[in-house]
């Protein structure tokens, strides 16, 4: 993968804090993650629930107490201290703050639009060119034309699903505008 590991890795927290408020009917994990070159990630990662442990009882979640239960922490993990686990700590705080914010008829609702509405585009890239230089690409918006409008025709398909034809050609040309 060239792109994509840090939504990826928001939704594996965002399903293990689900998991764990007991959205899923098993306490089997569905679903893993792991890194090619960043395997105290994967660990962090599978553990990040124990580490969570007094911010339940946040009222507010905001930065000021999120970087004091971090610091807590790594008073304790000084070897766990650094920007990557930060950042999933920091992620995996809000989230499970938002879900515990939700009653469970809209947790479940989400859930399964979640597992069962969301896409990924992935598709396999055909160039002699390197990963890196791909991925900048990538990020700059220099997607090849035939990608891109690959892409694009996605979501004019999802748009004639409109039964109002009115409306989807409203739909359509808005869309088309803004892409």
């Amino acid at each position: 993968m060239i792109d994509g590991q840090q939504r990826i890795t928001t939704l594996y927290m965002v399903l293990s804090v689900l998991r764990q408020e007991g959205t899923f009917k098993s306490d089997k994990s569905l679903f893993t993650i792991s890194y090619k070159t960043r395997t105290e990630s994967e660990l962090f990662l599978e553990k990040i629930h124990n580490l969570y442990g007094e911010t339940t009882t946040l009222n507010e979640v905001n930065q000021t107490n999120i970087n004091t239960l971090w610091e807590s922490y790594i008073e304790i993990n000084v070897k766990l201290n650094n920007v990557d686990k930060y950042h999933f700590f920091t992620a995996y705080c809000v989230i499970r703050h938002w879900v515990k914010q939700r009653n469970t008829a809209k947790l479940e609702e989400f859930k399964d639009k979640l597992l069962f509405n969301t896409k990924v585009i992935w598709y396999d890239i055909k160039s002699d060119k390197s990963s890196e230089e791909i991925f900048i690409n990538f990020n700059q918006g220099k997607i090849d034309l035939a990608q891109a409008e690959l892409i694009k025709a996605l979501f004019v398909l999802q748009l004639k699903n409109e039964t109002n034809t009115e409306l989807q050609g409203l739909k359509i040309n808005q869309f088309a505008q803004e892409w």
